[in-house]
């Protein structure tokens, strides 16, 4: 005989397979993100200027909004680009509040998500802080986790 379905699962296994998944995520995420709404500036390789928003930060990184143009100078070849490649750019931008200064950071991309025709989410990792705005951008989290901030 044939079959032509298959027995539906019970609801338990479903639950076990996405509890896994959700630790799974959790673990992947080493470093808890703050949304933090504030412009910022990069700078690539070749001297080019583009701005952006960003939306959330970490220790290890962040993610940026941008239009097509600012994305065409902060990842010329957008997605198709391999880890080995990946452009790097140079981000700057301020802190809210009480925190002194800019930080300036050299990042690398990691993955680029179009939301619309003209829209791109970019997340960036951290390779390289100038100066002391690693301390900077650590007190400011710090700050945040202190006052119970939730994170993003």
């Amino acid at each position: 005989m044939i079959r032509l379905f298959s027995r539906p699962k019970p609801i338990s296994e479903i639950l076990a397979v996405e509890t896994s998944s959700r630790k799974r995520e959790q673990e992947r995420r080493v470093n808890q993100r703050f949304e933090l709404r504030t412009p910022v500036e990069f700078r690539g390789d070749d001297d080019t200027i583009a701005h952006g928003d960003i939306t959330d930060v970490s220790l290890a990184g962040m993610m940026i909004r941008c239009d097509r143009t600012a994305l065409r100078s902060i990842a010329p070849k957008f997605d198709k680009t391999t880890p080995d490649e990946a452009p790097r750019v140079r981000a700057c931008f301020a802190l809210p509040a009480d925190s002194v200064g800019e930080i300036e950071v050299d990042c690398k991309v990691v993955h680029i998500r179009r939301f619309s025709q003209s829209e791109y989410f970019v997340h960036l990792n951290y390779e390289n802080f100038a100066g002391a705005s690693y301390d900077e951008l650590r007190h400011y989290i710090e700050t945040l986790v202190e006052l119970g901030a939730r994170p993003s």
